[in-house]
């Protein structure tokens, strides 16, 4: 029940809609006038019209927009300033952030995408890397002024500007996307995060999604002797925690060993986006006849697709009655030495000669490499060497 209400949580949180929408911050039009000089910052200043241009809350700006026409190639940077307002115009802002230097593509009006933080009360405004035209337009005589430091570009982060306070009602041709950021982990919740509720996941999904599949060797052991059930697990989602394979026997089947062990589950424990894992059962038969061992993969919390995590595959023990003992070589790649050993002997072959090798994949100590392949019959007592990592 614990698990079940943790899943319906972990989903909830998952998958849930940002708190709130995106806003847009200030304006663009393609009837711009002037050119802005290189070297300068750009900002709104004066009536209604300013607030347009300050964050009403915390989020991210994902994008922002500016005049292209005339400006390809031409460079600006996006600039967040907080204002030290006490009745004075002529108090300074500070510079609290900046996106990267943006090169224009030369549309009526580029878009340009970017990730950057932004607090409430932050306000955008332009560095001009390269002069910059149609970078106002007109606002109608309401009064709203564009402020300007000549320099501003070349203040330090966290330094302050001042403007020179401008005549004339113009709004600044500048426009930006502010989006939710419900994690508060620098990714927008609407366009860059498609995990709104972790802050670790950004891109991909936002819980597991195991796959299992099942196979069995040799699949035609005779009565009384062991086969090698195997259950081959991939994560193609996100991180799973507390993984594991649960295996059901049918009955007249019984459970010899399993690796890792099963106490009745066989733990994998985490396994990251893309990694894979094996889990190994050996099992017998004392009468002949078929039988199915299936096994279900689960983790902690929700599976993006449920319906691959099971798996089965059926062993059919074959009467020993006038055949001689031989040994099916069971695939041992993956295994522990130990278990690799312990597999062997209850195929009825031994373990020969081990040689340790160093190797960019697999375990150390795990077989990364069989002497004899997997599904070949051999006399009763024959010898298998194997290949370890150092």
């Amino acid at each position: 029940m614990r698990r079940l209400l943790a899943s319906l949580l972990l989903i909830a949180g998952c998958c849930a809609a940002p708190a709130a929408a995106s806003t847009t911050l200030g304006s663009t039009s393609a009837s711009g006038v002037q050119t802005c000089a290189a070297n300068g910052l750009y900002w709104q200043m004066f009536a209604v019209e300013k607030k347009a241009y300050v964050a009403p809350t915390d989020g991210v700006i994902t994008s922002f927009s500016v005049p292209g026409a005339g400006n390809a190639g031409r460079r600006v940077q996006l600039t967040l300033l907080r204002e030290h307002w006490d009745g004075d115009y002529t108090n300074p802002w500070t510079i609290v952030a900046r996106a990267p230097v943006a090169t224009l593509a030369g549309a009526a009006i580029d878009v340009v995408p970017t990730r950057l933080q932004a607090h409430a009360g932050d306000a955008i405004a332009l560095g001009i890397v390269d002069p910059l035209q149609g970078c106002v337009f007109a606002s109608s005589g309401d009064g709203a002024t564009v402020d300007t430091n000549t320099n501003g570009l070349n203040t330090p982060m966290f330094g302050t500007v001042v403007g020179d306070y401008p005549s004339g009602s113009f709004r600044l041709n500048l426009s930006a996307a502010l989006e939710p950021d419900a994690d508060g982990d620098g990714y927008g919740d609407e366009s860059q995060d498609s995990c709104p509720a972790d802050t670790a996941i950004h891109a991909g999904l936002c819980v597991p999604d195991l796959a299992l599949s099942a196979g069995a060797s040799p699949a035609s052991p005779l009565a009384g002797g062991v086969a090698a059930v195997g259950f081959a697990l991939k994560n193609n989602g996100a991180l799973g925690h507390e993984v594991a394979v649960t295996p059901t026997l049918p009955a007249g089947l019984t459970l010899v060993g399993g690796f890792p062990a099963c106490q009745p589950s066989c733990p994998v424990g985490d396994l990251a986006d893309g990694a894979s894992s094996t889990v190994v059962l050996l099992v017998s038969a004392a009468k002949p006849g078929s039988y199915t061992v299936s096994g279900l993969a689960s983790s902690a919390g929700a599976d993006n697709n449920a319906a691959d995590n099971t798996a089965s595959s059926t062993v059919t023990f074959a009467s020993a009655l006038g055949r001689l003992p031989a040994c099916t070589v069971p695939s041992l790649k993956g295994l522990p030495r130990a278990f690799a050993k312990r597999l062997l002997g209850a195929a009825g072959c031994k373990l020969g000669k081990v040689t340790r090798k160093k190797a960019k994949t697999g375990k150390r100590g795990s077989v990364i490499k069989q002497g004899t392949k997997a599904g070949t019959v051999l006399p009763f007592g024959a010898t298998v060497q194997v290949t370890v990592r150092r």
